[in-house]
């Protein structure tokens, strides 16, 4: 059940309170978030996993600061750190977390990630960390959104670190560490320092940014680029949408979701495909299906 207000607002500065193994795996302010290294550890699919520390190890990122010592300073000046951009810092995978609805077990909540895939997560870090012997040096930075955490008298006493790409990248360095804790680089970008700002607000900003970098990588289904760039507002999404819920049709659990939060009825069809779907970024029908 999501935190009342008055529950979020009595917690202090959650940043310092490393998850472990056993640690909840749904983030206590944010129910719509769910841990990386926890679900790592708990994962259907890691409960044969034998850990190992294989010979490559993520770099030490020594050219970056650690967000820890940089925190205080944070927490103290939001909106000077929101006006300066982006920043890259090191920090614990432990600290991620993802969107992901269908983990969070929200069913009225698009979650725009898909942790949840972890079957195909295993399967693509096998072959990744196979041929780099662990965790490959030139692998990207990955990119987060920072939520802010406000006391009762909406002070900012904390920060939540949304991971908006590098689900496997996580799931790599912690195997390649033998299932402990590493630290990453990661860029961090914030979001409006506003104790009103919803999670859905948030959930709009960080699935943009998903999608952005989605639609130029492969591996992304049908189902996941739909379900970000509905989050994200994007015209054709919305089109597509919009013409699903009219013939009572559900595609990823998107249209179902939005139906349980409206308390009607869901809808009795499903597809297993939009390819044939032709509507254009601009969400006007095109092609055949015009």
């Amino acid at each position: 059940m999501p935190f009342e207000r008055h529950e979020r607002l009595q917690m202090k500065n959650l940043f310092y309170t490393t998850p472990t193994p056993t640690s909840d795996l749904i983030h206590p302010v944010f129910p719509d978030l769910v841990n990386n290294f926890v679900y790592y550890h708990n994962a259907p699919e890691m409960e044969t996993h034998e850990n190992k520390v294989w010979t490559n190890l993520p770099p030490n990122y020594l050219n970056y600061p650690l967000l820890e010592t940089m925190l205080p300073e944070i927490i103290a000046n939001p909106q000077r750190f929101i006006d300066n951009g982006s920043i890259t810092v090191r920090c614990p995978v432990s600290q991620f977390y993802t969107c992901d609805g269908k983990l969070a077990g929200l069913d009225d909540v698009i979650g725009y990630d898909r942790l949840w895939k972890y079957k195909e997560i295993m399967s693509k870090s096998s072959e990744f960390i196979k041929a780099s012997d662990g965790y490959s040096a030139k692998a990207d930075l990955l990119h987060g959104m920072v939520r802010w955490i406000f006391d009762e008298n909406d002070k900012v006493i904390g920060i939540a670190i949304v991971k908006d790409r590098g689900n496997l990248r996580s799931h790599i360095a912690i195997e390649s560490n033998g299932g402990q804790d590493v630290a990453l680089a990661i860029t961090l970008d914030f979001h409006e320092c506003y104790p009103t700002l919803s999670e859905l607000e948030m959930r709009e900003t960080e699935a943009e940014i998903f999608y952005e970098d989605a639609v130029d990588r492969r591996g992304f289904d049908q189902e996941t680029r739909f379900r970000a760039g509905y989050s994200a507002n994007r015209p054709k999404q919305l089109a597509q949408y919009g013409w699903l819920n009219e013939q009572n049709i559900d595609f990823g659990g998107v249209v179902t979701k939005e139906c349980l939060s409206a308390s009607i009825a869901p809808p009795t069809y499903s597809l297993s495909s939009l390819s044939k779907l032709d509507f254009g970024v601009d969400g006007k029908a095109y092609g055949d299906f015009a």
